[in-house]
């Protein structure tokens, strides 16, 4: 491989694994440093260097050289921010969500519905209740296929 290309590899590596977003970086930290990368429709560049930086696993080393994870398809890595909230929610709000159960069930079910609430906001969607969680991409895409194929083969009343 041409030196160009595994220079590139390396630095979008960490990139690859996340949809570009200025809640992910502070404008300013996004603009530490002159190698940036520009994101189309965005006022902030993104520094490559301490985006990848936040993805504890591209520190890793594959045969001498930093690892570069592509495969995003199947498994996005995870950044330090969704660890650390993945281990404080399991440390201490880990309970099925219910607001009229007993206290972590109802402290998991606020955590759920203000989690609803920011996606919400981040999509622009109508409100919190147009927001579904699913397990994975397939099952969010049968999820669809279903509720389509549903709405669209109901025959009419007359």
């Amino acid at each position: 491989m041409e030196t160009g290309r595994r220079e590139f590899l390396q630095k979008m590596s960490g990139v690859a694994a996340l949809a570009a977003s200025p809640s992910v970086l502070g404008q300013a930290e996004a603009m530490s440093t002159p190698q940036t990368l520009r994101v189309p429709g965005k006022q902030a560049s993104l520094n490559t260097e301490s985006l990848g930086a936040q993805f504890p696993v591209l520190a890793e080393r594959v045969n001498g050289n930093p690892l570069v994870y592509l495969d995003s398809a199947a498994t996005t890595q995870r950044p330090r921010a969704v660890i650390d909230g993945l281990t404080n929610f399991y440390l201490h709000e880990n309970a099925n969500p219910s607001p009229t159960l007993h206290t972590l069930a109802r402290r998991c079910a606020a955590l759920y519905q203000k989690a609803r609430e920011k996606v919400a906001k981040f999509v622009n969607a109508r409100g919190p209740e147009e927001i579904v969680w699913t397990r994975g991409t397939t099952e969010a895409i049968n999820l669809v296929a279903a509720s389509w194929g549903a709405l669209t083969s109901v025959p009419e009343t007359k």
